[in-house]
């Protein structure tokens, strides 16, 4: 058996501009000698097998039908593009602009898609399940790969868009279906294959998912509000956290479903896992014990002035919770459900936010700075994905944050902190963000934040 160490890694292949081009003017050509378009004129089907197009301009271009497996695309621009039925099998496309792409159709196994902007994208019957990449041995065994970084420099734009980062080895063999954090809005995914796929904090509100099979899927933290899910096959899926309000689901499948753990009577059961999760603390982990409320629905439960620090409340719903100068320093609040809660001076340095829902959340004078720690370096608050319209950050400090892909339409920032914070991506149409400070605030690029 061959081991990891002695597997090959991928190289790819990096074409100059002028040379993409007139691959891509030869398929526009040979696609039209396949529909009929453009008969007896010469062409030639795209072959980007293992390419390198990090960051490449491919809006509007014609790749239906086109080979791009195992190519790399993260922080591409794809909107507006043909790729039906394209061969993208194992490609790597975190970060990248696919706004009203069509892929209808196309073998998208294996591809790792989180960070992806999907928005009003058609992709119908695409097959979206996991893959792994082969490559053969000089002895002629078939073998799964490492992808490896390639040549070319990583752009700004596409950094931190996934887990890791899009310019890090990934490993091809435990490749599935990777669309954490991606925007899916009014996509169409009618009879899409999303099997056991990672939707982990996916916006798929107004999502067209009719027939779907979502078997299996990771749904935890996901936007399905007024999506269409009638008949969609979601047997075994995880649903922890997920917002399904207005959401059409008329003969689909839920049979051993995961949603949110109600708990009768939430605020006398919780209070005792709260104490030893304070002793816990107290003691530095000698007495008492770490609170695990992952996954419950906390409505209900008075948090406000409550040690929580280091507890693990991802995918938990805390929708409207009072959580008045709660102490959440380094807390798991992935993918979780806050709309609406009261968090007015919690103390939240370190804590995890990713893809977790803050719609209308009262944040004003929290701290989401970094947890500094005892051997010099700090944590910083992890907020990337994170939804926040119309949250208020009045003289909230999220220095040094990481808010990657973040949603802050419409928030209200008066005199917040983001020095230092990463934005890359980041939405801030709307905002008021009079008094605020964003020196050395990086993703900003060339956009000017509204007066």
């Amino acid at each position: 058996m061959t081991s990891n160490a002695d597997r090959p890694r991928l190289s790819y292949a990096v074409l100059a501009t002028d040379d993409l081009a007139r691959v891509l003017h030869l398929h526009s050509l040979f696609s039209g000698i396949v529909t009929g378009v453009a008969p007896g004129r010469g062409g030639r089907r795209a072959n980007l097998k293992l390419h390198d197009l990090r960051g490449a301009d491919l809006s509007g271009a014609d790749l239906a039908g086109a080979d791009l497996t195992g190519s790399w695309l993260g922080g591409a621009d794809l909107s507006g593009a043909d790729l039906s039925h394209a061969v993208m099998y194992g490609a790597d496309l975190r970060g990248a602009r696919m706004h009203g792409a069509c892929l209808a159709g196309a073998d998208m196994r294996g591809c790792l898609l989180a960070g992806v902007w999907l928005d009003d994208a058609d992709l119908s019957d695409a097959d979206l399940r996991g893959g792994i990449l082969w490559a053969r041995l000089p002895g002629g065994d078939l073998t799964p790969t490492r992808a490896r970084a390639a040549l070319a420099p990583m752009s700004a734009g596409m950094r931190g868009a996934a887990e890791g980062g899009v310019d890090k080895p990934v490993d091809a063999h435990s490749a599935v279906a990777d669309l954490r954090g991606a925007s899916m809005r009014n996509a169409i995914l009618v009879r899409a294959n999303l099997t056991k796929a990672n939707l982990l904090g996916c916006n798929l509100e107004g999502a067209d998912l009719t027939g779907a099979n979502l078997e299996g899927s990771m749904l935890d933290g996901a936007v399905l509000l007024h999506a269409n899910m009638t008949k969609a096959s979601m047997a075994g899926a995880s649903m922890v956290g997920t917002l399904t309000d207005g959401a059409c689901m008329d003969g689909a499948d839920i049979t051993g479903v995961c949603v949110a753990r109600s708990i009768a009577g939430i605020e006398r059961h919780v209070k005792p896992i709260l104490r030893d999760h304070e002793r816990w603390i107290d003691t530095g982990g000698r007495e008492g014990r770490r609170a695990d409320l992952s996954g419950v629905d906390l409505r209900g439960a008075d948090l406000s002035g409550r040690n929580l620090s280091a507890a693990d409340l991802k995918c938990s719903v805390l929708q409207g919770a009072p959580m008045r100068g709660t102490k959440l320093m380094m807390a798991n609040m992935s993918g979780a459900d806050v709309r609406q809660a009261d968090l007015a001076g919690a103390d939240m340095r370190g804590a995890k936010l990713r893809a977790s829902n803050l719609h209308g959340t009262a944040l004003p004078d929290a701290n989401l700075s970094p947890m500094p720690m005892t051997n010099g370096t700090e944590i910083p608050s992890d907020m990337r994905q994170a939804r926040m319209p119309w949250a208020v950050l009045a003289g909230a400090n999220l220095s040094r944050s990481r808010l990657v892909g973040g949603d802050l339409s419409s928030a209200d920032l008066r005199g917040a902190r983001f020095a230092g914070a990463d934005l890359t991506d980041a939405r801030l149409d709307g905002t008021l963000p009079a008094d605020a400070d964003f020196r050395g605030a990086s993703g900003l690029g060339a956009r000017r934040v509204p007066a």
